[in-house]
Formats: structure tokens, sequence, C-alpha cells
């Protein structure tokens, strides 16, 4: 890992206080990428995206919205920013740091809030509180969920997803509020039913078969168009976020950083937790056979053997200067 040290970067630009670090992601090059927001209540929905480099230490600039999260183009780097509001920008990573790598848009109004971005085959989706879901790219999106659309008054309580992943050439899984699952194909939308109503985080794919996550421990497997249960009865917590690490499956629960291993004949092995890192635990991203977990204002790398380190505190960012374009 190509990491800084955050000490030696260099002053010009905009003093950085009570940072909140909400997101980060790896590109392909090892280089991170941070979303940083301002607690300052004088600069209040302000953010920064904050590229961190080896090379030239730091680069970033302002956003005057607030921000949510990434998605990342693994094969190229480009990536892309959402916000609640609706408000989306994509960094071309290849082309030089200025305005004419990045391409910014306000997609939506009055649908509720963005939730979530997923990088798929061929651009990204992006998804929200109304049930609406934007496919495409920054310059160009098609809006897919008309059908579906939630335009009620509660739709920001009773509709909404939080996660999809891609089943099929343009077709995709949606999962979300009280146990909410949509199935988008070219023909039209469908419901994919599920065995609960709890609400529903996390997808990902997992030994031949997709996998949903979310409150009270529930977890199912997706199957031929059928659900199975095989909810966590004896970890009754909410679980943010699934992901596969080589041959073990990653959750993050109330905070905390679990593996286990499924087999169809004894099922999941019993969980076992990361105590070296510190909760809460933000967010985990990988690259290069590594897992990168934001745990409070560090990062952690984890390997295949669960060896943990850490790389580098942000919080040494606090009162300090920064490289802002």
């Amino acid at each position: 890992m190509a990491f800084v040290d955050l000490e030696t970067i260099p002053d010009f630009g905009t003093t950085v206080f009570d940072l909140a670090v909400i997101d980060f992601t790896v590109l392909p090059d090892q280089e991170m990428v941070f979303v940083l927001i301002f607690n300052d209540p004088d600069l209040a929905g302000v953010s920064i995206v904050l590229e961190i480099r080896e090379e030239d230490y730091s680069r970033g600039f302002f956003v005057d919205k607030k921000l949510e999260g990434f998605a990342v183009d693994a094969s190229t780097g480009d990536y892309l920013c959402y916000g609640p509001s609706g408000y989306i920008f994509g960094r071309r990573i290849q082309q030089h740091f200025d305005d004419q790598s990045i391409v910014d848009k306000q997609i939506t109004f009055n649908y509720g809030e963005l939730t979530r971005a997923k990088k798929i085959e061929e651009g990204y989706l992006v998804l929200g509180m109304a049930q609406q879901v934007y496919r495409g790219e920054p310059f160009q999106w098609q809006f897919l969920a008309d059908e579906i659309l939630d335009q009620s008054l509660e739709k920001c309580h009773f509709s909404g997803f939080f996660d999809a992943a891609q089943i099929g050439q343009d077709n995709y899984l949606f999962v979300g509020v009280e146990g909410s699952a949509w199935v988008y194909q070219p023909s039209g939308w469908s419901r994919a039913t599920t065995p609960t109503n709890l609400d529903l985080h996390s997808l990902c794919h997992y030994k031949g078969n997709l996998w949903a996550a979310g409150q009270l421990g529930t977890l199912l497997k997706y199957e031929d168009g059928l659900w199975y249960d095989y909810t966590l009865e004896d970890k009754p917590m909410d679980i943010s976020l699934l992901e596969v690490f080589g041959e073990f499956l990653m959750l993050i629960i109330a905070g905390e950083l679990y593996f286990t291993r499924f087999t169809e004949a004894d099922g999941f092995e019993p969980l076992v937790k990361i105590e070296s890192i510190a909760a809460p635990v933000i967010r985990c991203v990988q690259d290069s056979g590594k897992l990168y977990a934001l745990a409070r204002t560090n990062v952690w790398e984890i390997t295949t053997d669960f060896q943990v380190q850490i790389l580098a505190g942000l919080s040494q960012l606090q009162s300090k200067k920064i490289n802002v374009g």
C-alpha cells in the first residue's frame, strides 16, 4: 500500500477543522480517495473529496453539497460520488486534476434521497428512497423505475432501495425497506418477495448464489428465484455490509467486522470477529487481495489469513492545511 505520511502534506489552501470521514475507496493503483465532511456549523453541507497519492501527497476539491459515498470502476480508476439530495459527480481519473476531469449533475428533485451507487458491467446504478433507479454514466442517465416509483408523501419511510446486484445481462435485483425486493429486466419489473419485513441493507454474490443481509441478523440466500433464510439467531444485530473476501463472507455487524464461511452441507461456520479493529467500522473495500477497513479515523489492512495492521490515521488531517484544487 502506497500510503502517504499525512504529516508531510504541504500547506496550501484552506485549513480543515473537525473533519468526519464518511466514506473511502481504493483505486486500482492503490491510491486512496476519501470523502470528508465539515462538522463546523458555519460550513454545513460542504464536503471535501481528497485523493491521497504517493507522488504528490494529496489532491482534493470542495463540493458545496453533502456527499454520502462512492462507486469506483476497478478497470479505469474513474469514480462516482453521490449525495442524498440527488447530486452526483464523476471523476475521470486519467485526466489532469482540474475541472475538465469532473462531470456533475443534479438528477433527482422530488423523489427522495439517494442511498447507494454501484458499479455494473456498463456504467453505474444509482438508487434512492423512492425506489428510483438510474443507470448510466455521469454524462447520461437512464431512469428505469417509472413502474415502481413511489411518489407518496410517506416514501421515505415505507419504500426505498439500499442495494442492488447484477443477476444477468441487463437484469438486476434490488433490496431495501421492510424486506422489499424487485427484479428489473428489459421487459419490466417484478417482485421477488422475501420472507422478512425487516430492512435489507446489502447484497453480494458468494459461492454461486446471491446473498442479502439486513436488520436483526437477517441473512437470506437467493437461488433460482427463491429465498432461503439463514438469519443469524445468535447475533440479532443489524448487518450493514456483506462482501466476499477470498473464501470468506465478510460482514459488518453493528459496526464490528466479522468473517465466516458457508457450505451447503454444514451451513455457516461460527463468526470470527476481528478484535483489533475498534468499532465502528464504516466501510470496507478490496484491492490486490487485501481488505481495507475504515474505522473511526484509521485505515486498517487485513490479509486473507486475518493479519491486521494499521496504515494511517486521518485524525492528523485536523487543523492542517490540505492541497485542495
